[in-house]
């Protein structure tokens, strides 16, 4: 079993002890990081303010943003655990793009993980349409989705062929869910989509994704054998 631990922000396999990495820190590896000095500073030359002035400007940004997601995903995981906030514009325009009735099990903020690679993450929905396929829905409110890279960018090694965008960090994201749900589940993905918040309508957009599956599992392969310490078991054979 694995579980979250909310005040160090990890994931820890309960009968081990081991630290898993998160979805999102595996990917983050294949993207070229940000370099806060070196753009803070150009922006500040450009703009004539301090570059402390730009830095401090963007963590607000960034920390406004967090907690405007952080507020809609409370609501409609209250709305889950016990049908509260139904009455809830934001609830109201969720459910409008997502039909309770079309699932026989539904789990809402589902921690899945693998075992083989220690890995975790947390899907926002996971819902059974019955016992042999699954829908994965992600609920996102960032300001714009993009599918293309605004400075050109593209993933690292093994993901070169991918745009470093909002699109493709989210594919892979709910393609790494959905191959360890399948794995855990014996269940077959069938749709996989985002419900983006536009704040410009409050309402909600639906975003089919597409199933990265040979992306996932070259990048982890790539992880195995590039990242990971230890003698651990080389990957010789990955489930379908």
């Amino acid at each position: 079993m694995v579980i979250f631990d909310k005040d160090k922000h990890t994931y820890i396999n309960s009968n081990n002890k081991e630290e898993y990495i998160s979805a999102t820190t595996l990917i983050n590896k294949y993207k070229e990081p940000f370099d806060v000095e070196k753009f803070s500073k150009l922006v500040s030359l450009r703009k004539g303010v301090s570059q402390d002035t730009i830095k401090e400007t963007w963590d607000k940004i960034k920390k406004d943003a967090c907690d405007f997601g952080s507020s809609i995903h409370t609501l409609i995981e209250e709305y889950f655990i016990d049908n509260k906030n139904n009455n809830h514009p934001v609830v109201l325009n969720f459910l409008k793009h997502f039909n309770k009735s079309d699932y026989h099990n539904i789990k809402n903020e589902h921690i899945l993980f693998d075992h083989e690679f220690s890995i975790a993450g947390t899907a926002d929905i996971i819902a059974d349409v019955n016992e042999k396929v699954f829908d994965i829905v992600d609920i996102k409110t960032n300001k714009k989705i993009r599918e293309k890279s605004l400075y050109n960018k593209f993933f690292l090694t093994p993901l070169l062929h991918l745009s470093d965008c909002e699109i493709s960090t989210y594919s892979l994201q709910l393609s790494l869910y959905a191959y360890m749900y399948s794995n855990i589940s014996n269940k077959q993905l069938r749709n996989m989509y985002i419900l983006w918040f536009n704040k410009d309508n409050n309402d909600f957009i639906k975003i089919p994704i597409t199933y990265l599956k040979n992306d996932i599992l070259n990048m982890l392969r790539h992880y195995n054998e590039n990242y990971r310490r230890g003698n651990f078991r080389k990957l010789t054979g990955i489930k379908s």
